[in-house]
């Protein structure tokens, strides 16, 4: 019985472990372009040792899960161009076996939109991205976002993004950079001193 229950703790105990551990921290900010035309900022903080992926898929869509953009709300608004990305570089990574395209340290993404409904308060947004180490991956998870075009509304970014799931609606992707528009890492070949 005594084993019984040293197991079970230490199962809980592993699992409350695996669930505290997020290695990123995400804040989102908004540029006014004009009444209707608005940047929407993206940027995830990431934990020394850990990487997001980008949203340009690797070799043949294999490797890391890449990062996505999921836009409720369309009807009211455009996505304008690419959501462009700054701080990707491709990187050989010997787990996957080809270049991965990643994030390490910051990660910015820049969506610019253009408004059809002049009247709305916010944008609201699901990212859904995979962090890494050299020794694991955590699974895929979604990060619930809120632009705010009206500083002065208040709302919960989860309770936003379920209320669109349980009414039925299907978000847009975002559309990310080419593969072929990310540098590979310079890696240096000089001796220090």
């Amino acid at each position: 019985m005594r084993k019984l229950f040293i197991a079970l703790t230490a199962l809980i105990s592993l699992q409350l472990t695996a669930q505290i551990e997020d290695p990123t921290d995400w804040t989102t900010s908004v540029e006014k372009i004009s009444d209707t035309e608005y940047i929407l900022i993206t940027e995830a903080n990431i934990e020394p040792g850990w990487h997001v992926y980008s949203q340009a898929k690797g070799e043949k869509d294999e490797g890391p899960v890449a990062t996505e953009f999921n836009f409720f709300g369309t009807e009211d608004f455009e996505l304008v161009g690419i959501n462009k990305e700054t701080g990707t570089y491709a990187e050989y990574v010997e787990i996957w076996g080809m270049d991965v395209y990643q994030f390490a340290n910051f990660a910015r993404f820049e969506q610019k939109i253009a408004l059809n409904n002049p009247d709305i308060k916010y944008i609201a947004v699901e990212a859904y991205f995979m962090v890494c180490d050299d020794t694991q991956c955590l699974p895929p998870s979604p990060e619930s976002l809120i632009f705010k075009l009206d500083e002065n509304v208040d709302v919960v970014p989860d309770d936003i993004i379920n209320a669109f799931y349980d009414a039925g609606e299907e978000p847009i992707k975002a559309t990310g950079p080419e593969a072929s528009s990310i540098k590979k890492k310079e890696i240096s070949t000089r001796r220090k001193m």
